[in-house]
């Protein structure tokens, strides 16, 4: 974003992350499901309202270089944008794969995510709300979903994960939208949505949250 404001940087390898958000799962889930899976020290920072976030905004600007979280300072780095940060976390976890086609299959799952995602967005607000989320689960999130699925499925149809036994930040981001849709925050969406429907996704948000690593920290953090 061109409003972003960028500084120089040397960052370092040694540094530990510190991720900010919100103390709820969000844009930040993919990212902190990645650290944790991937046994990565990171530093948790969470805030409890959008009124802290504008304080910290305020004492700090330089961490918040887009006015936005979640941010993640690596040394004297900071990045924003959750994908962004989401990738960085899967591959400093060494939970992305070096193989170009796998690396393709994964960006393929992240684009059919957001053309989930962004007509979602695009109904907050809408007069006629239940008119416009019905016509967004039938017209968009079933089509989205089953491609989803149906790229699992070639990529791996065994599963649990898109390549197998090994997540990757395909999984990640994937868990993140299931776990948004089955929160119950979204109105007139069935939180059952996927989980109901789509068993290869289902599959792989369940070996996820399976995991003792991510048991134990959604044992402290109940919407992670």
């Amino acid at each position: 974003n061109s409003f972003c404001t960028l500084l120089p940087h040397s960052p370092s390898i040694m540094s530990v992350p510190k991720l900010h958000y919100y103390d709820m799962g969000g844009r930040a889930f993919a990212a902190r499901l990645a650290f944790v899976v991937g046994g990565v020290e990171f530093e948790d920072i969470r805030y409890k309202d959008g009124a802290a976030i504008d304080a910290a905004m305020e004492k700090n600007p330089k961490l918040f270089p887009c006015q936005t979280v979640p941010t993640l300072e690596v040394g004297d780095v900071v990045i924003s944008q959750s994908r962004a940060i989401a990738f960085y976390a899967a591959r400093v976890a060494k939970l992305m794969p070096e193989d170009a086609l796998k690396l393709a299959e994964i960006d393929e799952v992240v684009a059919t995510i957001d053309d989930l995602v962004d007509p979602l967005m695009g109904t907050m607000g809408k007069e006629n709300l239940a008119e416009a989320r019905a016509e967004w689960v039938e017209k968009t999130a079933k089509p989205m979903l089953a491609r989803i699925a149906a790229i699992y499925a070639r990529a791996s149809p065994e599963g649990p994960f898109l390549h197998g036994e090994k997540p990757s930040a395909a999984d990640f981001m994937l868990a993140g939208i299931i776990a948004y849709v089955g929160s119950g925050t979204l109105d007139h969406v069935p939180q059952d949505l996927v989980m109901a429907n789509y068993p290869r996704l289902a599959a792989a948000f369940g070996a996820l949250m399976a995991n003792p690593a991510v048991a134990a920290f959604a044992a402290k953090h109940p919407t992670f």
